[in-house]
């Protein structure tokens, strides 16, 4: 039963990189992130804004990888993907085969040099209709976001709407203030409601007081296993 699983989810993931593929013009896996690891139900999806390097200068894991278990999170090459397992980690002090069940993506596919060099609003409209084939098949509760930028482009191109905000905490961000966590109820249009997370960027590190609320919003879920 499990063979069959990885089976249908590897067959899930590349239907979704071959249609995205086709419909941004790109030639391959190295111009772009997707999925980070199997996908599956999960009930949390973390999503950053866009995944950085050049297809020079960045691997990206294999299929046949991520069906022995790998994960972008933890076992790629991507300083923010390893920031954000490393996140994830003291979030749920979990076995690993239960960690690895949570989904990541971003809101933009395309990779670049810290979304310098490609224009995010219109990279996040193409990934759209994809991302949310994604969202759908992994069916979260909750949709964690790296960064406010990656929330409020999220908002802008899925046409989002806060529900509810339930709770925002600034912090010092460089010599301003910003946002370093924000607790709401989502609603997507054509996807329905989601609990949403958004803690700063985590190639920042962890601020002070965000793991902790992010822990009281997520008490008693409970993650599954992973496929592999």
């Amino acid at each position: 039963m499990a063979s069959e699983e990885i089976e249908a989810a590897l067959e899930f993931k590349r239907g979704l990189e071959r249609d995205f593929e086709t419909a941004a013009g790109l030639d391959g896996r190295s111009y772009y992130s997707a999925a980070y690891s199997l996908p599956q139900a999960s009930p949390v999806m973390w999503i950053n804004l866009n995944p950085g390097g050049t297809p020079d200068d960045h691997r990206v894991l294999s299929d046949e990888q991520m069906a022995s278990g790998r994960h972008e999170f933890w076992h790629g090459d991507g300083k923010t993907s390893r920031a954000t397992g490393s996140f994830l980690a003291q979030l749920f002090p979990v076995p690993s085969i239960r960690l690895r069940s949570i989904q990541g993506t971003n809101v933009a596919w395309e990779r670049s040099r810290a979304g310098r060099d490609i224009d995010l609003d219109a990279a996040a409209r193409r990934a759209a209709p994809f991302l949310r084939r994604y969202v759908d098949y992994a069916r979260p509760r909750f949709l964690v976001f790296g960064g406010s930028a990656a929330f409020d482009l999220f908002v802008d191109v899925h046409a989002a709407e806060s529900v509810k905000t339930h709770e925002v905490l600034m912090g010092n961000w460089g010599r301003t203030q910003a946002r370093i966590f924000v607790a709401a109820t989502l609603a997507v249009p054509g996807l329905g409601e989601f609990e949403a997370l958004v803690v700063s960027h985590p190639s920042r590190g962890v601020r002070a007081g965000v793991l902790e609320r992010c822990r009281e919003r997520l008490a008693g879920i409970e993650l599954p296993e992973a496929l592999a």
